[in-house]
């Protein structure tokens, strides 16, 4: 099936502009544009075939299974522990340089005899209260940079304890669609297609004119 033109032509003139864009005085912009869109392309198809592998509805896991060596096939899960609300890592929005309010909380989680966290993720400020049995279902994600500095900070220790340093169980989050995620990294091939087929001359030749045919008389 042939790629339609018009569209091509549109990616080239993209293209054109973008290579007279010089980031840090040397490098061509479109080559970051072309560079960014298989980042997302490799992203998106991680979190679809994530997704692919997750149940729809949490399965109740163990603690002692998040902990374990072998990583987590479906991270779709729901866990059951004492939570300690006092032992947080706090998230407040900054404005220049000045904290704001707290716009999501990791609490500290602990198995019955266990020696080993599991941080929870709650929306809001949840960082208060008294240590209690809980179930959470969440979705097991890898922690932010900004959490895993802070834990190399502490030695990967909260409260004393070590830290699940692979996983973070963000409370309440599903698996999103498998096709949204497919939808993104499709479209974002095509377009790097474009970006590739057009990317030397930054155009692509003009469809043949069709020529009037002649009869003799």
């Amino acid at each position: 099936m042939p790629i339609p033109i018009h569209p091509i032509r549109r990616v080239a003139a993209w293209n054109r502009f973008l290579r007279k864009v010089r980031v840090l005085g040397f490098l061509p912009a479109n080559v970051i544009v072309i560079f960014l869109l298989g980042l997302v392309v490799l992203i998106s198809g991680s979190e679809a075939f994530d997704s692919s592998r997750s149940d729809r509805k949490a399965r109740p896991v163990s603690l002692e299974r998040v902990f374990a060596k072998e990583p987590m096939i479906n991270r779709h899960v729901e866990v059951t522990g004492m939570i300690f609300p006092e032992a947080n890592i706090t998230n407040r929005s900054m404005r220049k340089g000045i904290a704001g309010p707290v716009h999501s909380v990791h609490v500290a989680m602990l198995p019955e005899g266990g020696k080993q966290l599991l941080l929870i993720k709650f929306n809001g400020d949840l960082g208060h209260g008294e240590p209690r049995l809980v179930t959470v279902a969440g979705l097991l994600r890898p922690p932010e940079s900004a959490l895993s500095r802070s834990l190399d900070a502490w030695g990967g220790r909260l409260a004393g304890l070590p830290v699940e340093r692979r996983y973070v169980l963000v409370a309440g989050m599903t698996p999103a669609p498998v096709w949204l995620h497919v939808g993104i990294a499709s479209a974002a091939a095509l377009l790097m297609l474009g970006f590739l087929i057009t990317f030397r001359g930054g155009s692509v030749p003009a469809p043949p004119v069709p020529t009037e045919e002649t009869h003799d008389a």
